[in-house]
């Protein structure tokens, strides 16, 4: 839902281009916290996963809703589809593929 925000995207987009995400991303930083999180509260509901196969997932997530923050409308219209997809079904359809990924 934040990145639906147009300038948010684009400060994103900005600090990985320019290499200003590296506090951010970094295995020590917050997207490695992120993915000791997630791994601990799927094991509290007895879903163990590796690391690995976990980070794969996280990255899909991001990058598919970077690109769909910045692509989505132009790609919407090319395929011929006046309105856009919400964020809504967006979100939900890729809470299904990373579900049935992680064999969750």
């Amino acid at each position: 839902d934040l990145l639906a925000d147009r300038t948010l995207t684009r400060l994103v987009v900005w600090s990985f281009l320019t290499g200003r995400d590296s506090a951010v991303i970094r295995k020590d930083a917050q997207l490695g916290r992120l993915v000791e999180l997630m791994q601990a509260r799927l094991a509290a509901i007895g879903v163990t996963i590796s690391r690995a196969h976990l980070e794969l997932s996280i990255l899909i997530s991001i990058t598919s809703v970077i690109g769909w923050s910045i692509a989505g409308p132009a790609l919407e219209r090319a395929m011929g589809h006046a309105e856009g997809r919400s964020a809504g079904e967006l979100r939900d359809g890729l809470q299904q593929m990373l579900r049935a990924y992680l064999a969750i």
